[in-house]
């Protein structure tokens, strides 16, 4: 997504090309890279609902309002944004957005909700073994073996019965 805004963003978001303004020398915040600034973060953003959810679960919003300090960062965070793209201006290398603008940052970010779940859905069969998610009791096997190992080998010291 984000390098189909740097390489297309300006006929998507209809805005001067800010690679152009560059590669003739001209460094001033434009809309074209704010609004590519702008998606990442939103992005980010609505991907922390699908990182509150592991182990395929999908309903990524159950229990959101009984985590109050994560809704209060979540929030904080976006209002920031919105200042910070709105009012950056020259301190943080930002030019004010539209509002088709914004949409479609919205939209690019909201899309991370739909990646998540489609995600969701691929078949562990199709995952490398070695990539793939282990069981509780695969794992709690694989460390009783590990400590068997370090049990049986010799540590230089002679035990109790060795003496």
């Amino acid at each position: 997504v984000i390098m189909g805004l740097l390489f297309a963003g300006e006929y998507i978001l209809e805005c001067d090309s800010a690679r152009e303004m560059v590669s003739h020398g001209i460094s001033k915040p434009t809309q074209h890279f704010t609004s590519i600034f702008n998606t990442f973060v939103l992005m980010t953003l609505f991907n922390e609902f699908n990182a509150r959810k592991i182990h395929g679960q999908r309903n990524i919003f159950s229990g959101l309002f009984s985590n109050w300090i994560f809704l209060i960062i979540w929030i904080t965070t976006a209002v920031l944004q919105v200042i910070i793209v709105e009012f950056g201006g020259f301190a943080f290398s930002t030019h004010n957005l539209d509002l088709d603008q914004w949409m479609w940052c919205l939209f690019f970010g909201i899309g991370e909700l739909v990646w998540g779940q489609l995600v969701i859905c691929v078949p562990d069969v199709i995952i490398p073994e070695c990539k793939r998610k282990r069981k509780p009791a695969e794992v709690a096997e694989e460390e009783e073996e590990e400590e068997d190992d370090i049990e049986a080998e010799p540590s230089g010291t002679p035990s109790e019965e060795e003496e």
